[in-house]
């Protein structure tokens, strides 16, 4: 084997160092260098990236609570509607019935009037008829009694 003859050593020795050399200064001057500018725009980019994102969290937090307290203030004023809403039913309720109330009370004094005037209406043909009749029969026994004389 090549790589353990004692005549080739000194030479491979020698291209080992200078691989060796070779890698080195590019892995020093170029590589390098090169991998930790891109770790520091990386690292920039995600600490910018970051400060976005908090500020973004701290923008939606801002608006959530907005928005809730915005839903609560809607909240309140549906609520409110809708008390206002009920009173004004219950009140226009209450009036419409008072109002029936009154016309069934009128009504009701009405045929009650109209009910006593019929009674005495009524009152005064029974005692006419009945004076009426009662002079017929009198008469017809007036006239029974001069007939059996």
């Amino acid at each position: 084997m090549p790589q353990f003859d004692s005549q080739f050593f000194a030479s491979q020795i020698f291209w080992v160092c200078v691989c060796f050399g070779v890698l080195w200064g590019a892995m020093h001057w170029w590589v390098v260098p090169r991998v930790r500018d891109i770790q520091k725009i990386r690292s920039s980019k995600v600490g910018t990236v970051m400060e976005e994102v908090r500020q973004l969290h701290a923008k939606s937090t801002e608006i959530r609570s907005q928005c809730d307290a915005q839903q609560e203030i809607l909240e309140k004023t549906f609520q409110h509607q809708i008390q206002s809403l009920a009173q004004a039913q219950e009140k226009a309720m209450a009036e419409h019935l008072l109002q029936l109330k009154s016309r069934f009370d009128l009504e009701m004094s009405r045929i009650k009037d109209e009910l006593n005037t019929l009674e005495q209406t009524f009152t005064d043909h029974l005692k006419t008829d009945a004076l009426e009749i009662a002079q017929v029969l009198i008469q017809r026994q007036k006239e029974s009694s001069h007939g059996d004389r």
